[in-house]
């Protein structure tokens, strides 16, 4: 999906909704009617003798593939359409969705956070490192839009329920989320963008005009591997911190 906005969210997240809603929506007069109020074009609905929950299916597969504000057009109606009776019903499906991306980005079919942040602190080499690093910084830009940009409105990340101030905690964890970024990018300027093959913890590159010249050029080696050193720490305190945050303060089970 090629929206920045909903491009977290896949299908599978949205099921407890489908099923939801497919279940008290089963008439397909109904769908025709939510589709076309919610100007959602190109839906591919299944051939054949199809049930209700794989014509929903395939009305948010459309959405997913849609501007974001059709997404959000689209479970407006569907709130219009379930009434006032099944709203409870629906917020709590929409909270299911938000928790299953999280847990998703979390823990994937890859590694988690914490699985990352090991990955960095066990690298001995310059490129292995750059990959950690690169894989930490998206994860954490992942989590800041998920924050910042709830497609699914204030239902789509739920926090704790010992967080007085969800918003002010939701606003912390997306800072969080930028500390790390900000961490990664300066490891990787030290690293270099460049970087060759390097012996087991030396992590060393060329050093410019120091290079070649005996103590001097070995002091200048000893400063640089320091501020890598340095700088990996950074990132790993505050990778650490967003995820010791998001595990307490995220309602993601």
């Amino acid at each position: 999906m090629a929206n920045s906005l909903i491009d977290d969210l896949i299908i599978t997240d949205l099921l407890p909704l489908v099923n939801m809603v497919a279940k008290n929506l089963p008439q397909r007069s109904r769908v025709d009617t939510i589709v076309s109020d919610s100007r959602l074009d190109h839906v591919r609905y299944p051939m054949g003798r199809a049930d209700e929950t794989q014509v929903w299916r395939a009305v948010f597969e459309a959405a997913l593939d849609a501007p974001p504000e059709t997404l959000e057009s689209l479970l407006h109606n569907i709130e219009d359409a379930l009434g006032s009776r099944l709203h409870s019903d629906l917020e709590e499906k929409l909270g299911l969705v938000g928790c299953r991306c999280v847990s998703r980005i979390a823990q994937d079919a890859h590694p988690d956070v914490g699985d990352q942040v090991e990955a960095l602190l066990n690298a001995a080499e310059v490129p292995e490192m750059e990959t950690a690093a690169k894989v930490l910084r998206n994860t954490a830009i992942r989590f800041r839009r998920l924050l910042m940009r709830p497609v699914l409105a204030d239902a789509y990340i739920k926090l704790a329920p010992n967080v007085l101030d969800p918003e002010r905690r939701r606003m912390e964890l997306a800072d969080l989320a930028i500390d790390v970024v900000t961490a990664v990018d300066y490891l990787l300027s030290l690293l270099g963008a460049s970087a060759t093959k390097s012996p087991p913890l030396l992590l060393e590159r060329e050093l410019g005009s120091d290079h070649g010249r005996g103590p001097v050029d070995e002091e200048a080696l000893f400063r640089l591997i320091q501020r890598r050193f340095d700088a990996r720490a950074v990132v790993v305190r505050a990778a650490t911190r967003l995820m010791e945050g998001l595990r307490r303060d995220v309602a993601n089970r």
